[in-house]
């Protein structure tokens, strides 16, 4: 079966809470373990792996919609860089990646005091 992936970027500042929305990704993920792994972008292992292991990160899917979440804290824990997230579906005989992209993690302009 041949399945066309969702491919997106975006970016974020550091310190700021994120939230991506993905809509009608490659696979049904309703009612679905789901897994986000993260990784730097140049193909090294995944930095912190499933999200739900990650304090401040989340994901949830309804329907055709996956959400994932972090917040202001977690973010600011970020390197400024470029990540590799992908969504799989995990249930076993059910494995499917669904969506994946790029996150540019970015400093914010401070302005003199």
């Amino acid at each position: 079966m041949s399945v066309t992936v969702q491919e997106q970027s975006w970016e974020v500042y550091r310190g700021e809470d994120l939230a991506i929305t993905l809509t009608n990704p490659s696979g049904d993920a309703d009612g679905y373990a789901l897994l986000v792994t993260w990784s730097l972008y140049d193909g090294q292992s995944p930095v912190t792996g499933a999200t739900g292991v990650t304090s401040g990160a989340a994901v949830s899917a309804d329907g055709d919609e996956i959400t994932f979440t972090m917040t202001r804290a977690a973010t600011s824990l970020l390197t400024r860089c470029k990540y590799r997230l992908d969504w799989f579906r995990t249930d076993s005989g059910s494995n499917l990646r669904l969506a994946g992209g790029t996150l540019y993690v970015l400093t914010p302009v401070r302005l003199p005091a």
